[in-house]
């Protein structure tokens, strides 16, 4: 690949590890990437790239704490980073620890950053169900930094929870109009988080037909894309809904005790897409989350451990 090339060639620059730790990771290399990501870290230790990577990677395999301790840890060398403080903010709330949340994201928008601060708040909202609070948290967020689908997201999440297909659709048709192309759509690796939300919006327009040729090409994205959800793609979470807005329940439920198997243990996607609230009285909804919950449990236990210990990095 390009990111091994590139290594080969300057076997210490820390940037160029760091990419081919993303690389390894989108290709389901986990293990390889966690140990080229520390070696990044080894070699510019404040190399923000490198340590906002490694805590989003460990965001990304459900490992909370161990993100939290990564990044707090990198805060006394880069106190002014506004990207490790988002990476502990996001952490805190992933792993449903509203006290420790409050106080980080008081740092983070205090810090004055506004997109950072942006997309904090955004997903704050779109948990609590303020689609309205949601919407302008992301447009600001995504007018500072086009292009982003990360952005794109929670943004149509939004549009959707906020009763807005029409809004919607014209949303898709400006930031990925292939994949309301009428004659030959397509979904990029990227947009499989997008597809159940245009499917919604289609269905809710009256146009089923085209809905269902989206949810075709999404599931087959489910099939073979790269199934990080934090990572852009959302395979995971986007197979799980696209089969929920076509009413196909039993697949939607099968979807998600695979990806259970799998190991995730994000909870904010199952607890926020309202796409997914027809399951939400399923026993195997709730067997999900009670396995996700258990997770997180651990997690904060462990937390709390090392900061009665004094283990955990020193704040700046």
């Amino acid at each position: 690949t390009l990111a091994e090339r590139a290594v080969a060639l300057d076997p210490l620059n820390s940037s160029s590890l760091t990419a081919l730790g993303l690389a390894y990771e989108m290709n389901g290399r986990t293990d390889e990437a966690e140990r080229i990501f520390d070696r990044a870290i080894e070699l510019s230790s404040t190399n923000m790239y490198a340590i906002r990577e490694k805590a989003t990677f460990l965001r990304r395999q459900g490992e909370y704490a161990r993100a939290i301790v990564t990044a707090q840890d990198a805060l006394a060398r880069l106190p002014d980073s506004a990207p490790v403080l988002g990476e502990i903010t996001q952490a805190y709330r992933q792993l449903g620890d509203t006290s420790r949340y409050d106080f980080w994201s008081g740092r983070l928008v205090d810090f004055g950053v506004s997109f950072y601060s942006d997309m904090v708040n955004g997903r704050m909202a779109l948990n609590e169900r303020r689609p309205g609070d949601a919407i302008r948290h992301f447009e600001a967020a995504l007018e500072e930094w086009p292009g982003r689908w990360d952005i794109f997201h929670p943004l149509a999440h939004a549009y959707a929870l906020n009763g807005q297909p029409e809004h919607l659709i014209d949303f898709i048709r400006a930031q990925a109009p292939e994949i309301l192309n009428r004659e030959r759509p397509a979904v990029p690796p990227q947009g499989a988080m997008l597809v159940a939300a245009a499917a919604w919006a289609l269905n809710e327009t009256g146009d089923t037909a085209h809905a269902d040729k989206l949810v075709e090409l999404g599931l087959e994205i489910a099939r073979t894309g790269p199934r990080h959800s934090d990572f852009g793609y959302g395979v995971e979470i986007g197979e799980i809904e696209m089969h929920a807005v076509q009413g196909n329940i039993r697949f939607a439920l099968d979807a998600l005790a695979q990806t259970i198997e799998d190991g995730y243990r994000n909870p904010e996607w199952l607890e926020s897409s309202h796409f997914l609230d027809p399951l939400r009285s399923e026993p195997e909804f709730v067997a999900a989350m009670e396995v996700i919950n258990e997770e997180l449990a651990r997690q904060r236990a462990e937390l709390e451990e090392m900061d009665r210990n004094g283990e955990l990095p020193p704040l700046p």
